[in-house]
């Protein structure tokens, strides 16, 4: 999740937000993380931005692979083609707007009220319909990265269902009829998603206890009580707070671009008021 400041007023705005918030007139925003100033129509393209590790771990420093955002990337693959295939105008345009999000939920209750909140759709039959045309492109995937073996191929060594052996003493595997290894492998398929649907479960709930146990009001106000005049930079607030998190809640696994929206949505309600690159305590 990429955050920007708006260059006339100060306030800290997920990407999302950044096109309503035009109406204070500013011509140009700046990346939290970067610095780097966009105008209205380039913000959109600033899709990713440098971590706070890779900023300040020096030239050897190698960045460890996100599974979190390897994830949402294969996710909002899916939902680039699922715009390719879909047909219905007002579906299509609906895809489009939501891909730019870097976000999107990856569970069907999460998705839909994600659109019915953040887009105010009300149509709950366009909702189903757009999780179907990208879970469809999600199935299509899994089905290409798992090919079904055919059911006439023999290895050497095993031995035929006949106990017969060939004259140079390897033997053949047995004949499994296609049908067969295709409910096999389909019974396989409905397990491994079973059980990786009760692991993402019980981490999504691990992590939502994880955020909502740690005290993000008192840290965050008890870090600008400790610095001078009650001012800090934005930048250096969210690196202690999220560093005293990471120590607090070792056991989550809810990665940066995560961590660092709920932050944004607890600066808000902790009384902390946001000039410029600057976080002071009211």
């Amino acid at each position: 999740m990429v955050f920007f400041t708006c260059d006339k007023c100060g306030e800290s705005l997920k990407k999302n937000q950044v096109a309503k918030h035009f109406y204070c007139s500013s011509h140009s925003y700046s990346c939290m993380d970067c610095q780097m100033t966009f105008d209205r129509k380039s913000y959109s393209n600033h899709l990713k931005c440098i971590s706070e590790n890779e900023k300040y771990g020096g030239k050897n420093y190698v960045a460890k692979e996100n599974k979190g955002e390897v994830k949402q990337n294969a996710w909002t693959d899916c939902v680039q083609k699922a715009i390719e295939n879909v047909k219905e105008k007002k579906l299509k345009d609906m895809l489009i707007q939501i891909k730019d999000f870097s976000n999107i939920p990856r569970k069907e209750a999460k998705f839909i009220n994600f659109l019915v909140n953040s887009f105010r759709i009300r149509e709950r039959d366009l909702c189903q319909r757009a999780w179907q045309a990208i879970d469809q492109q999600v199935k299509k995937l899994q089905a290409e990265s798992k090919p079904i073996e055919n059911g006439n191929t023999q290895q050497n060594g095993s031995t035929e269902k006949n106990g017969s052996t060939q004259q140079n003493g390897s033997t053949d595997s047995p004949m499994k009829n296609g049908h067969q290894q295709v409910k096999e492998s389909a019974e396989n398929n409905v397990k491994n998603v079973e059980k990786h649907s009760v692991e993402d479960r019980g981490l999504n709930e691990n992590e939502s206890k994880s955020a909502n146990e740690f005290k993000w009001k008192k840290s965050i106000k008890r870090k600008l009580k400790s610095a001078e005049e009650g001012t800090m930079k934005l930048k250096r607030l969210r690196k202690e707070v999220l560093e005293e998190y990471r120590t607090t809640c070792q056991d989550t696994e809810m990665d940066e671009d995560e961590l660092k929206e709920v932050f944004v949505q607890k600066l808000g309600s902790a009384g902390v008021v946001v000039e410029g690159n600057f976080a002071k305590l009211v």
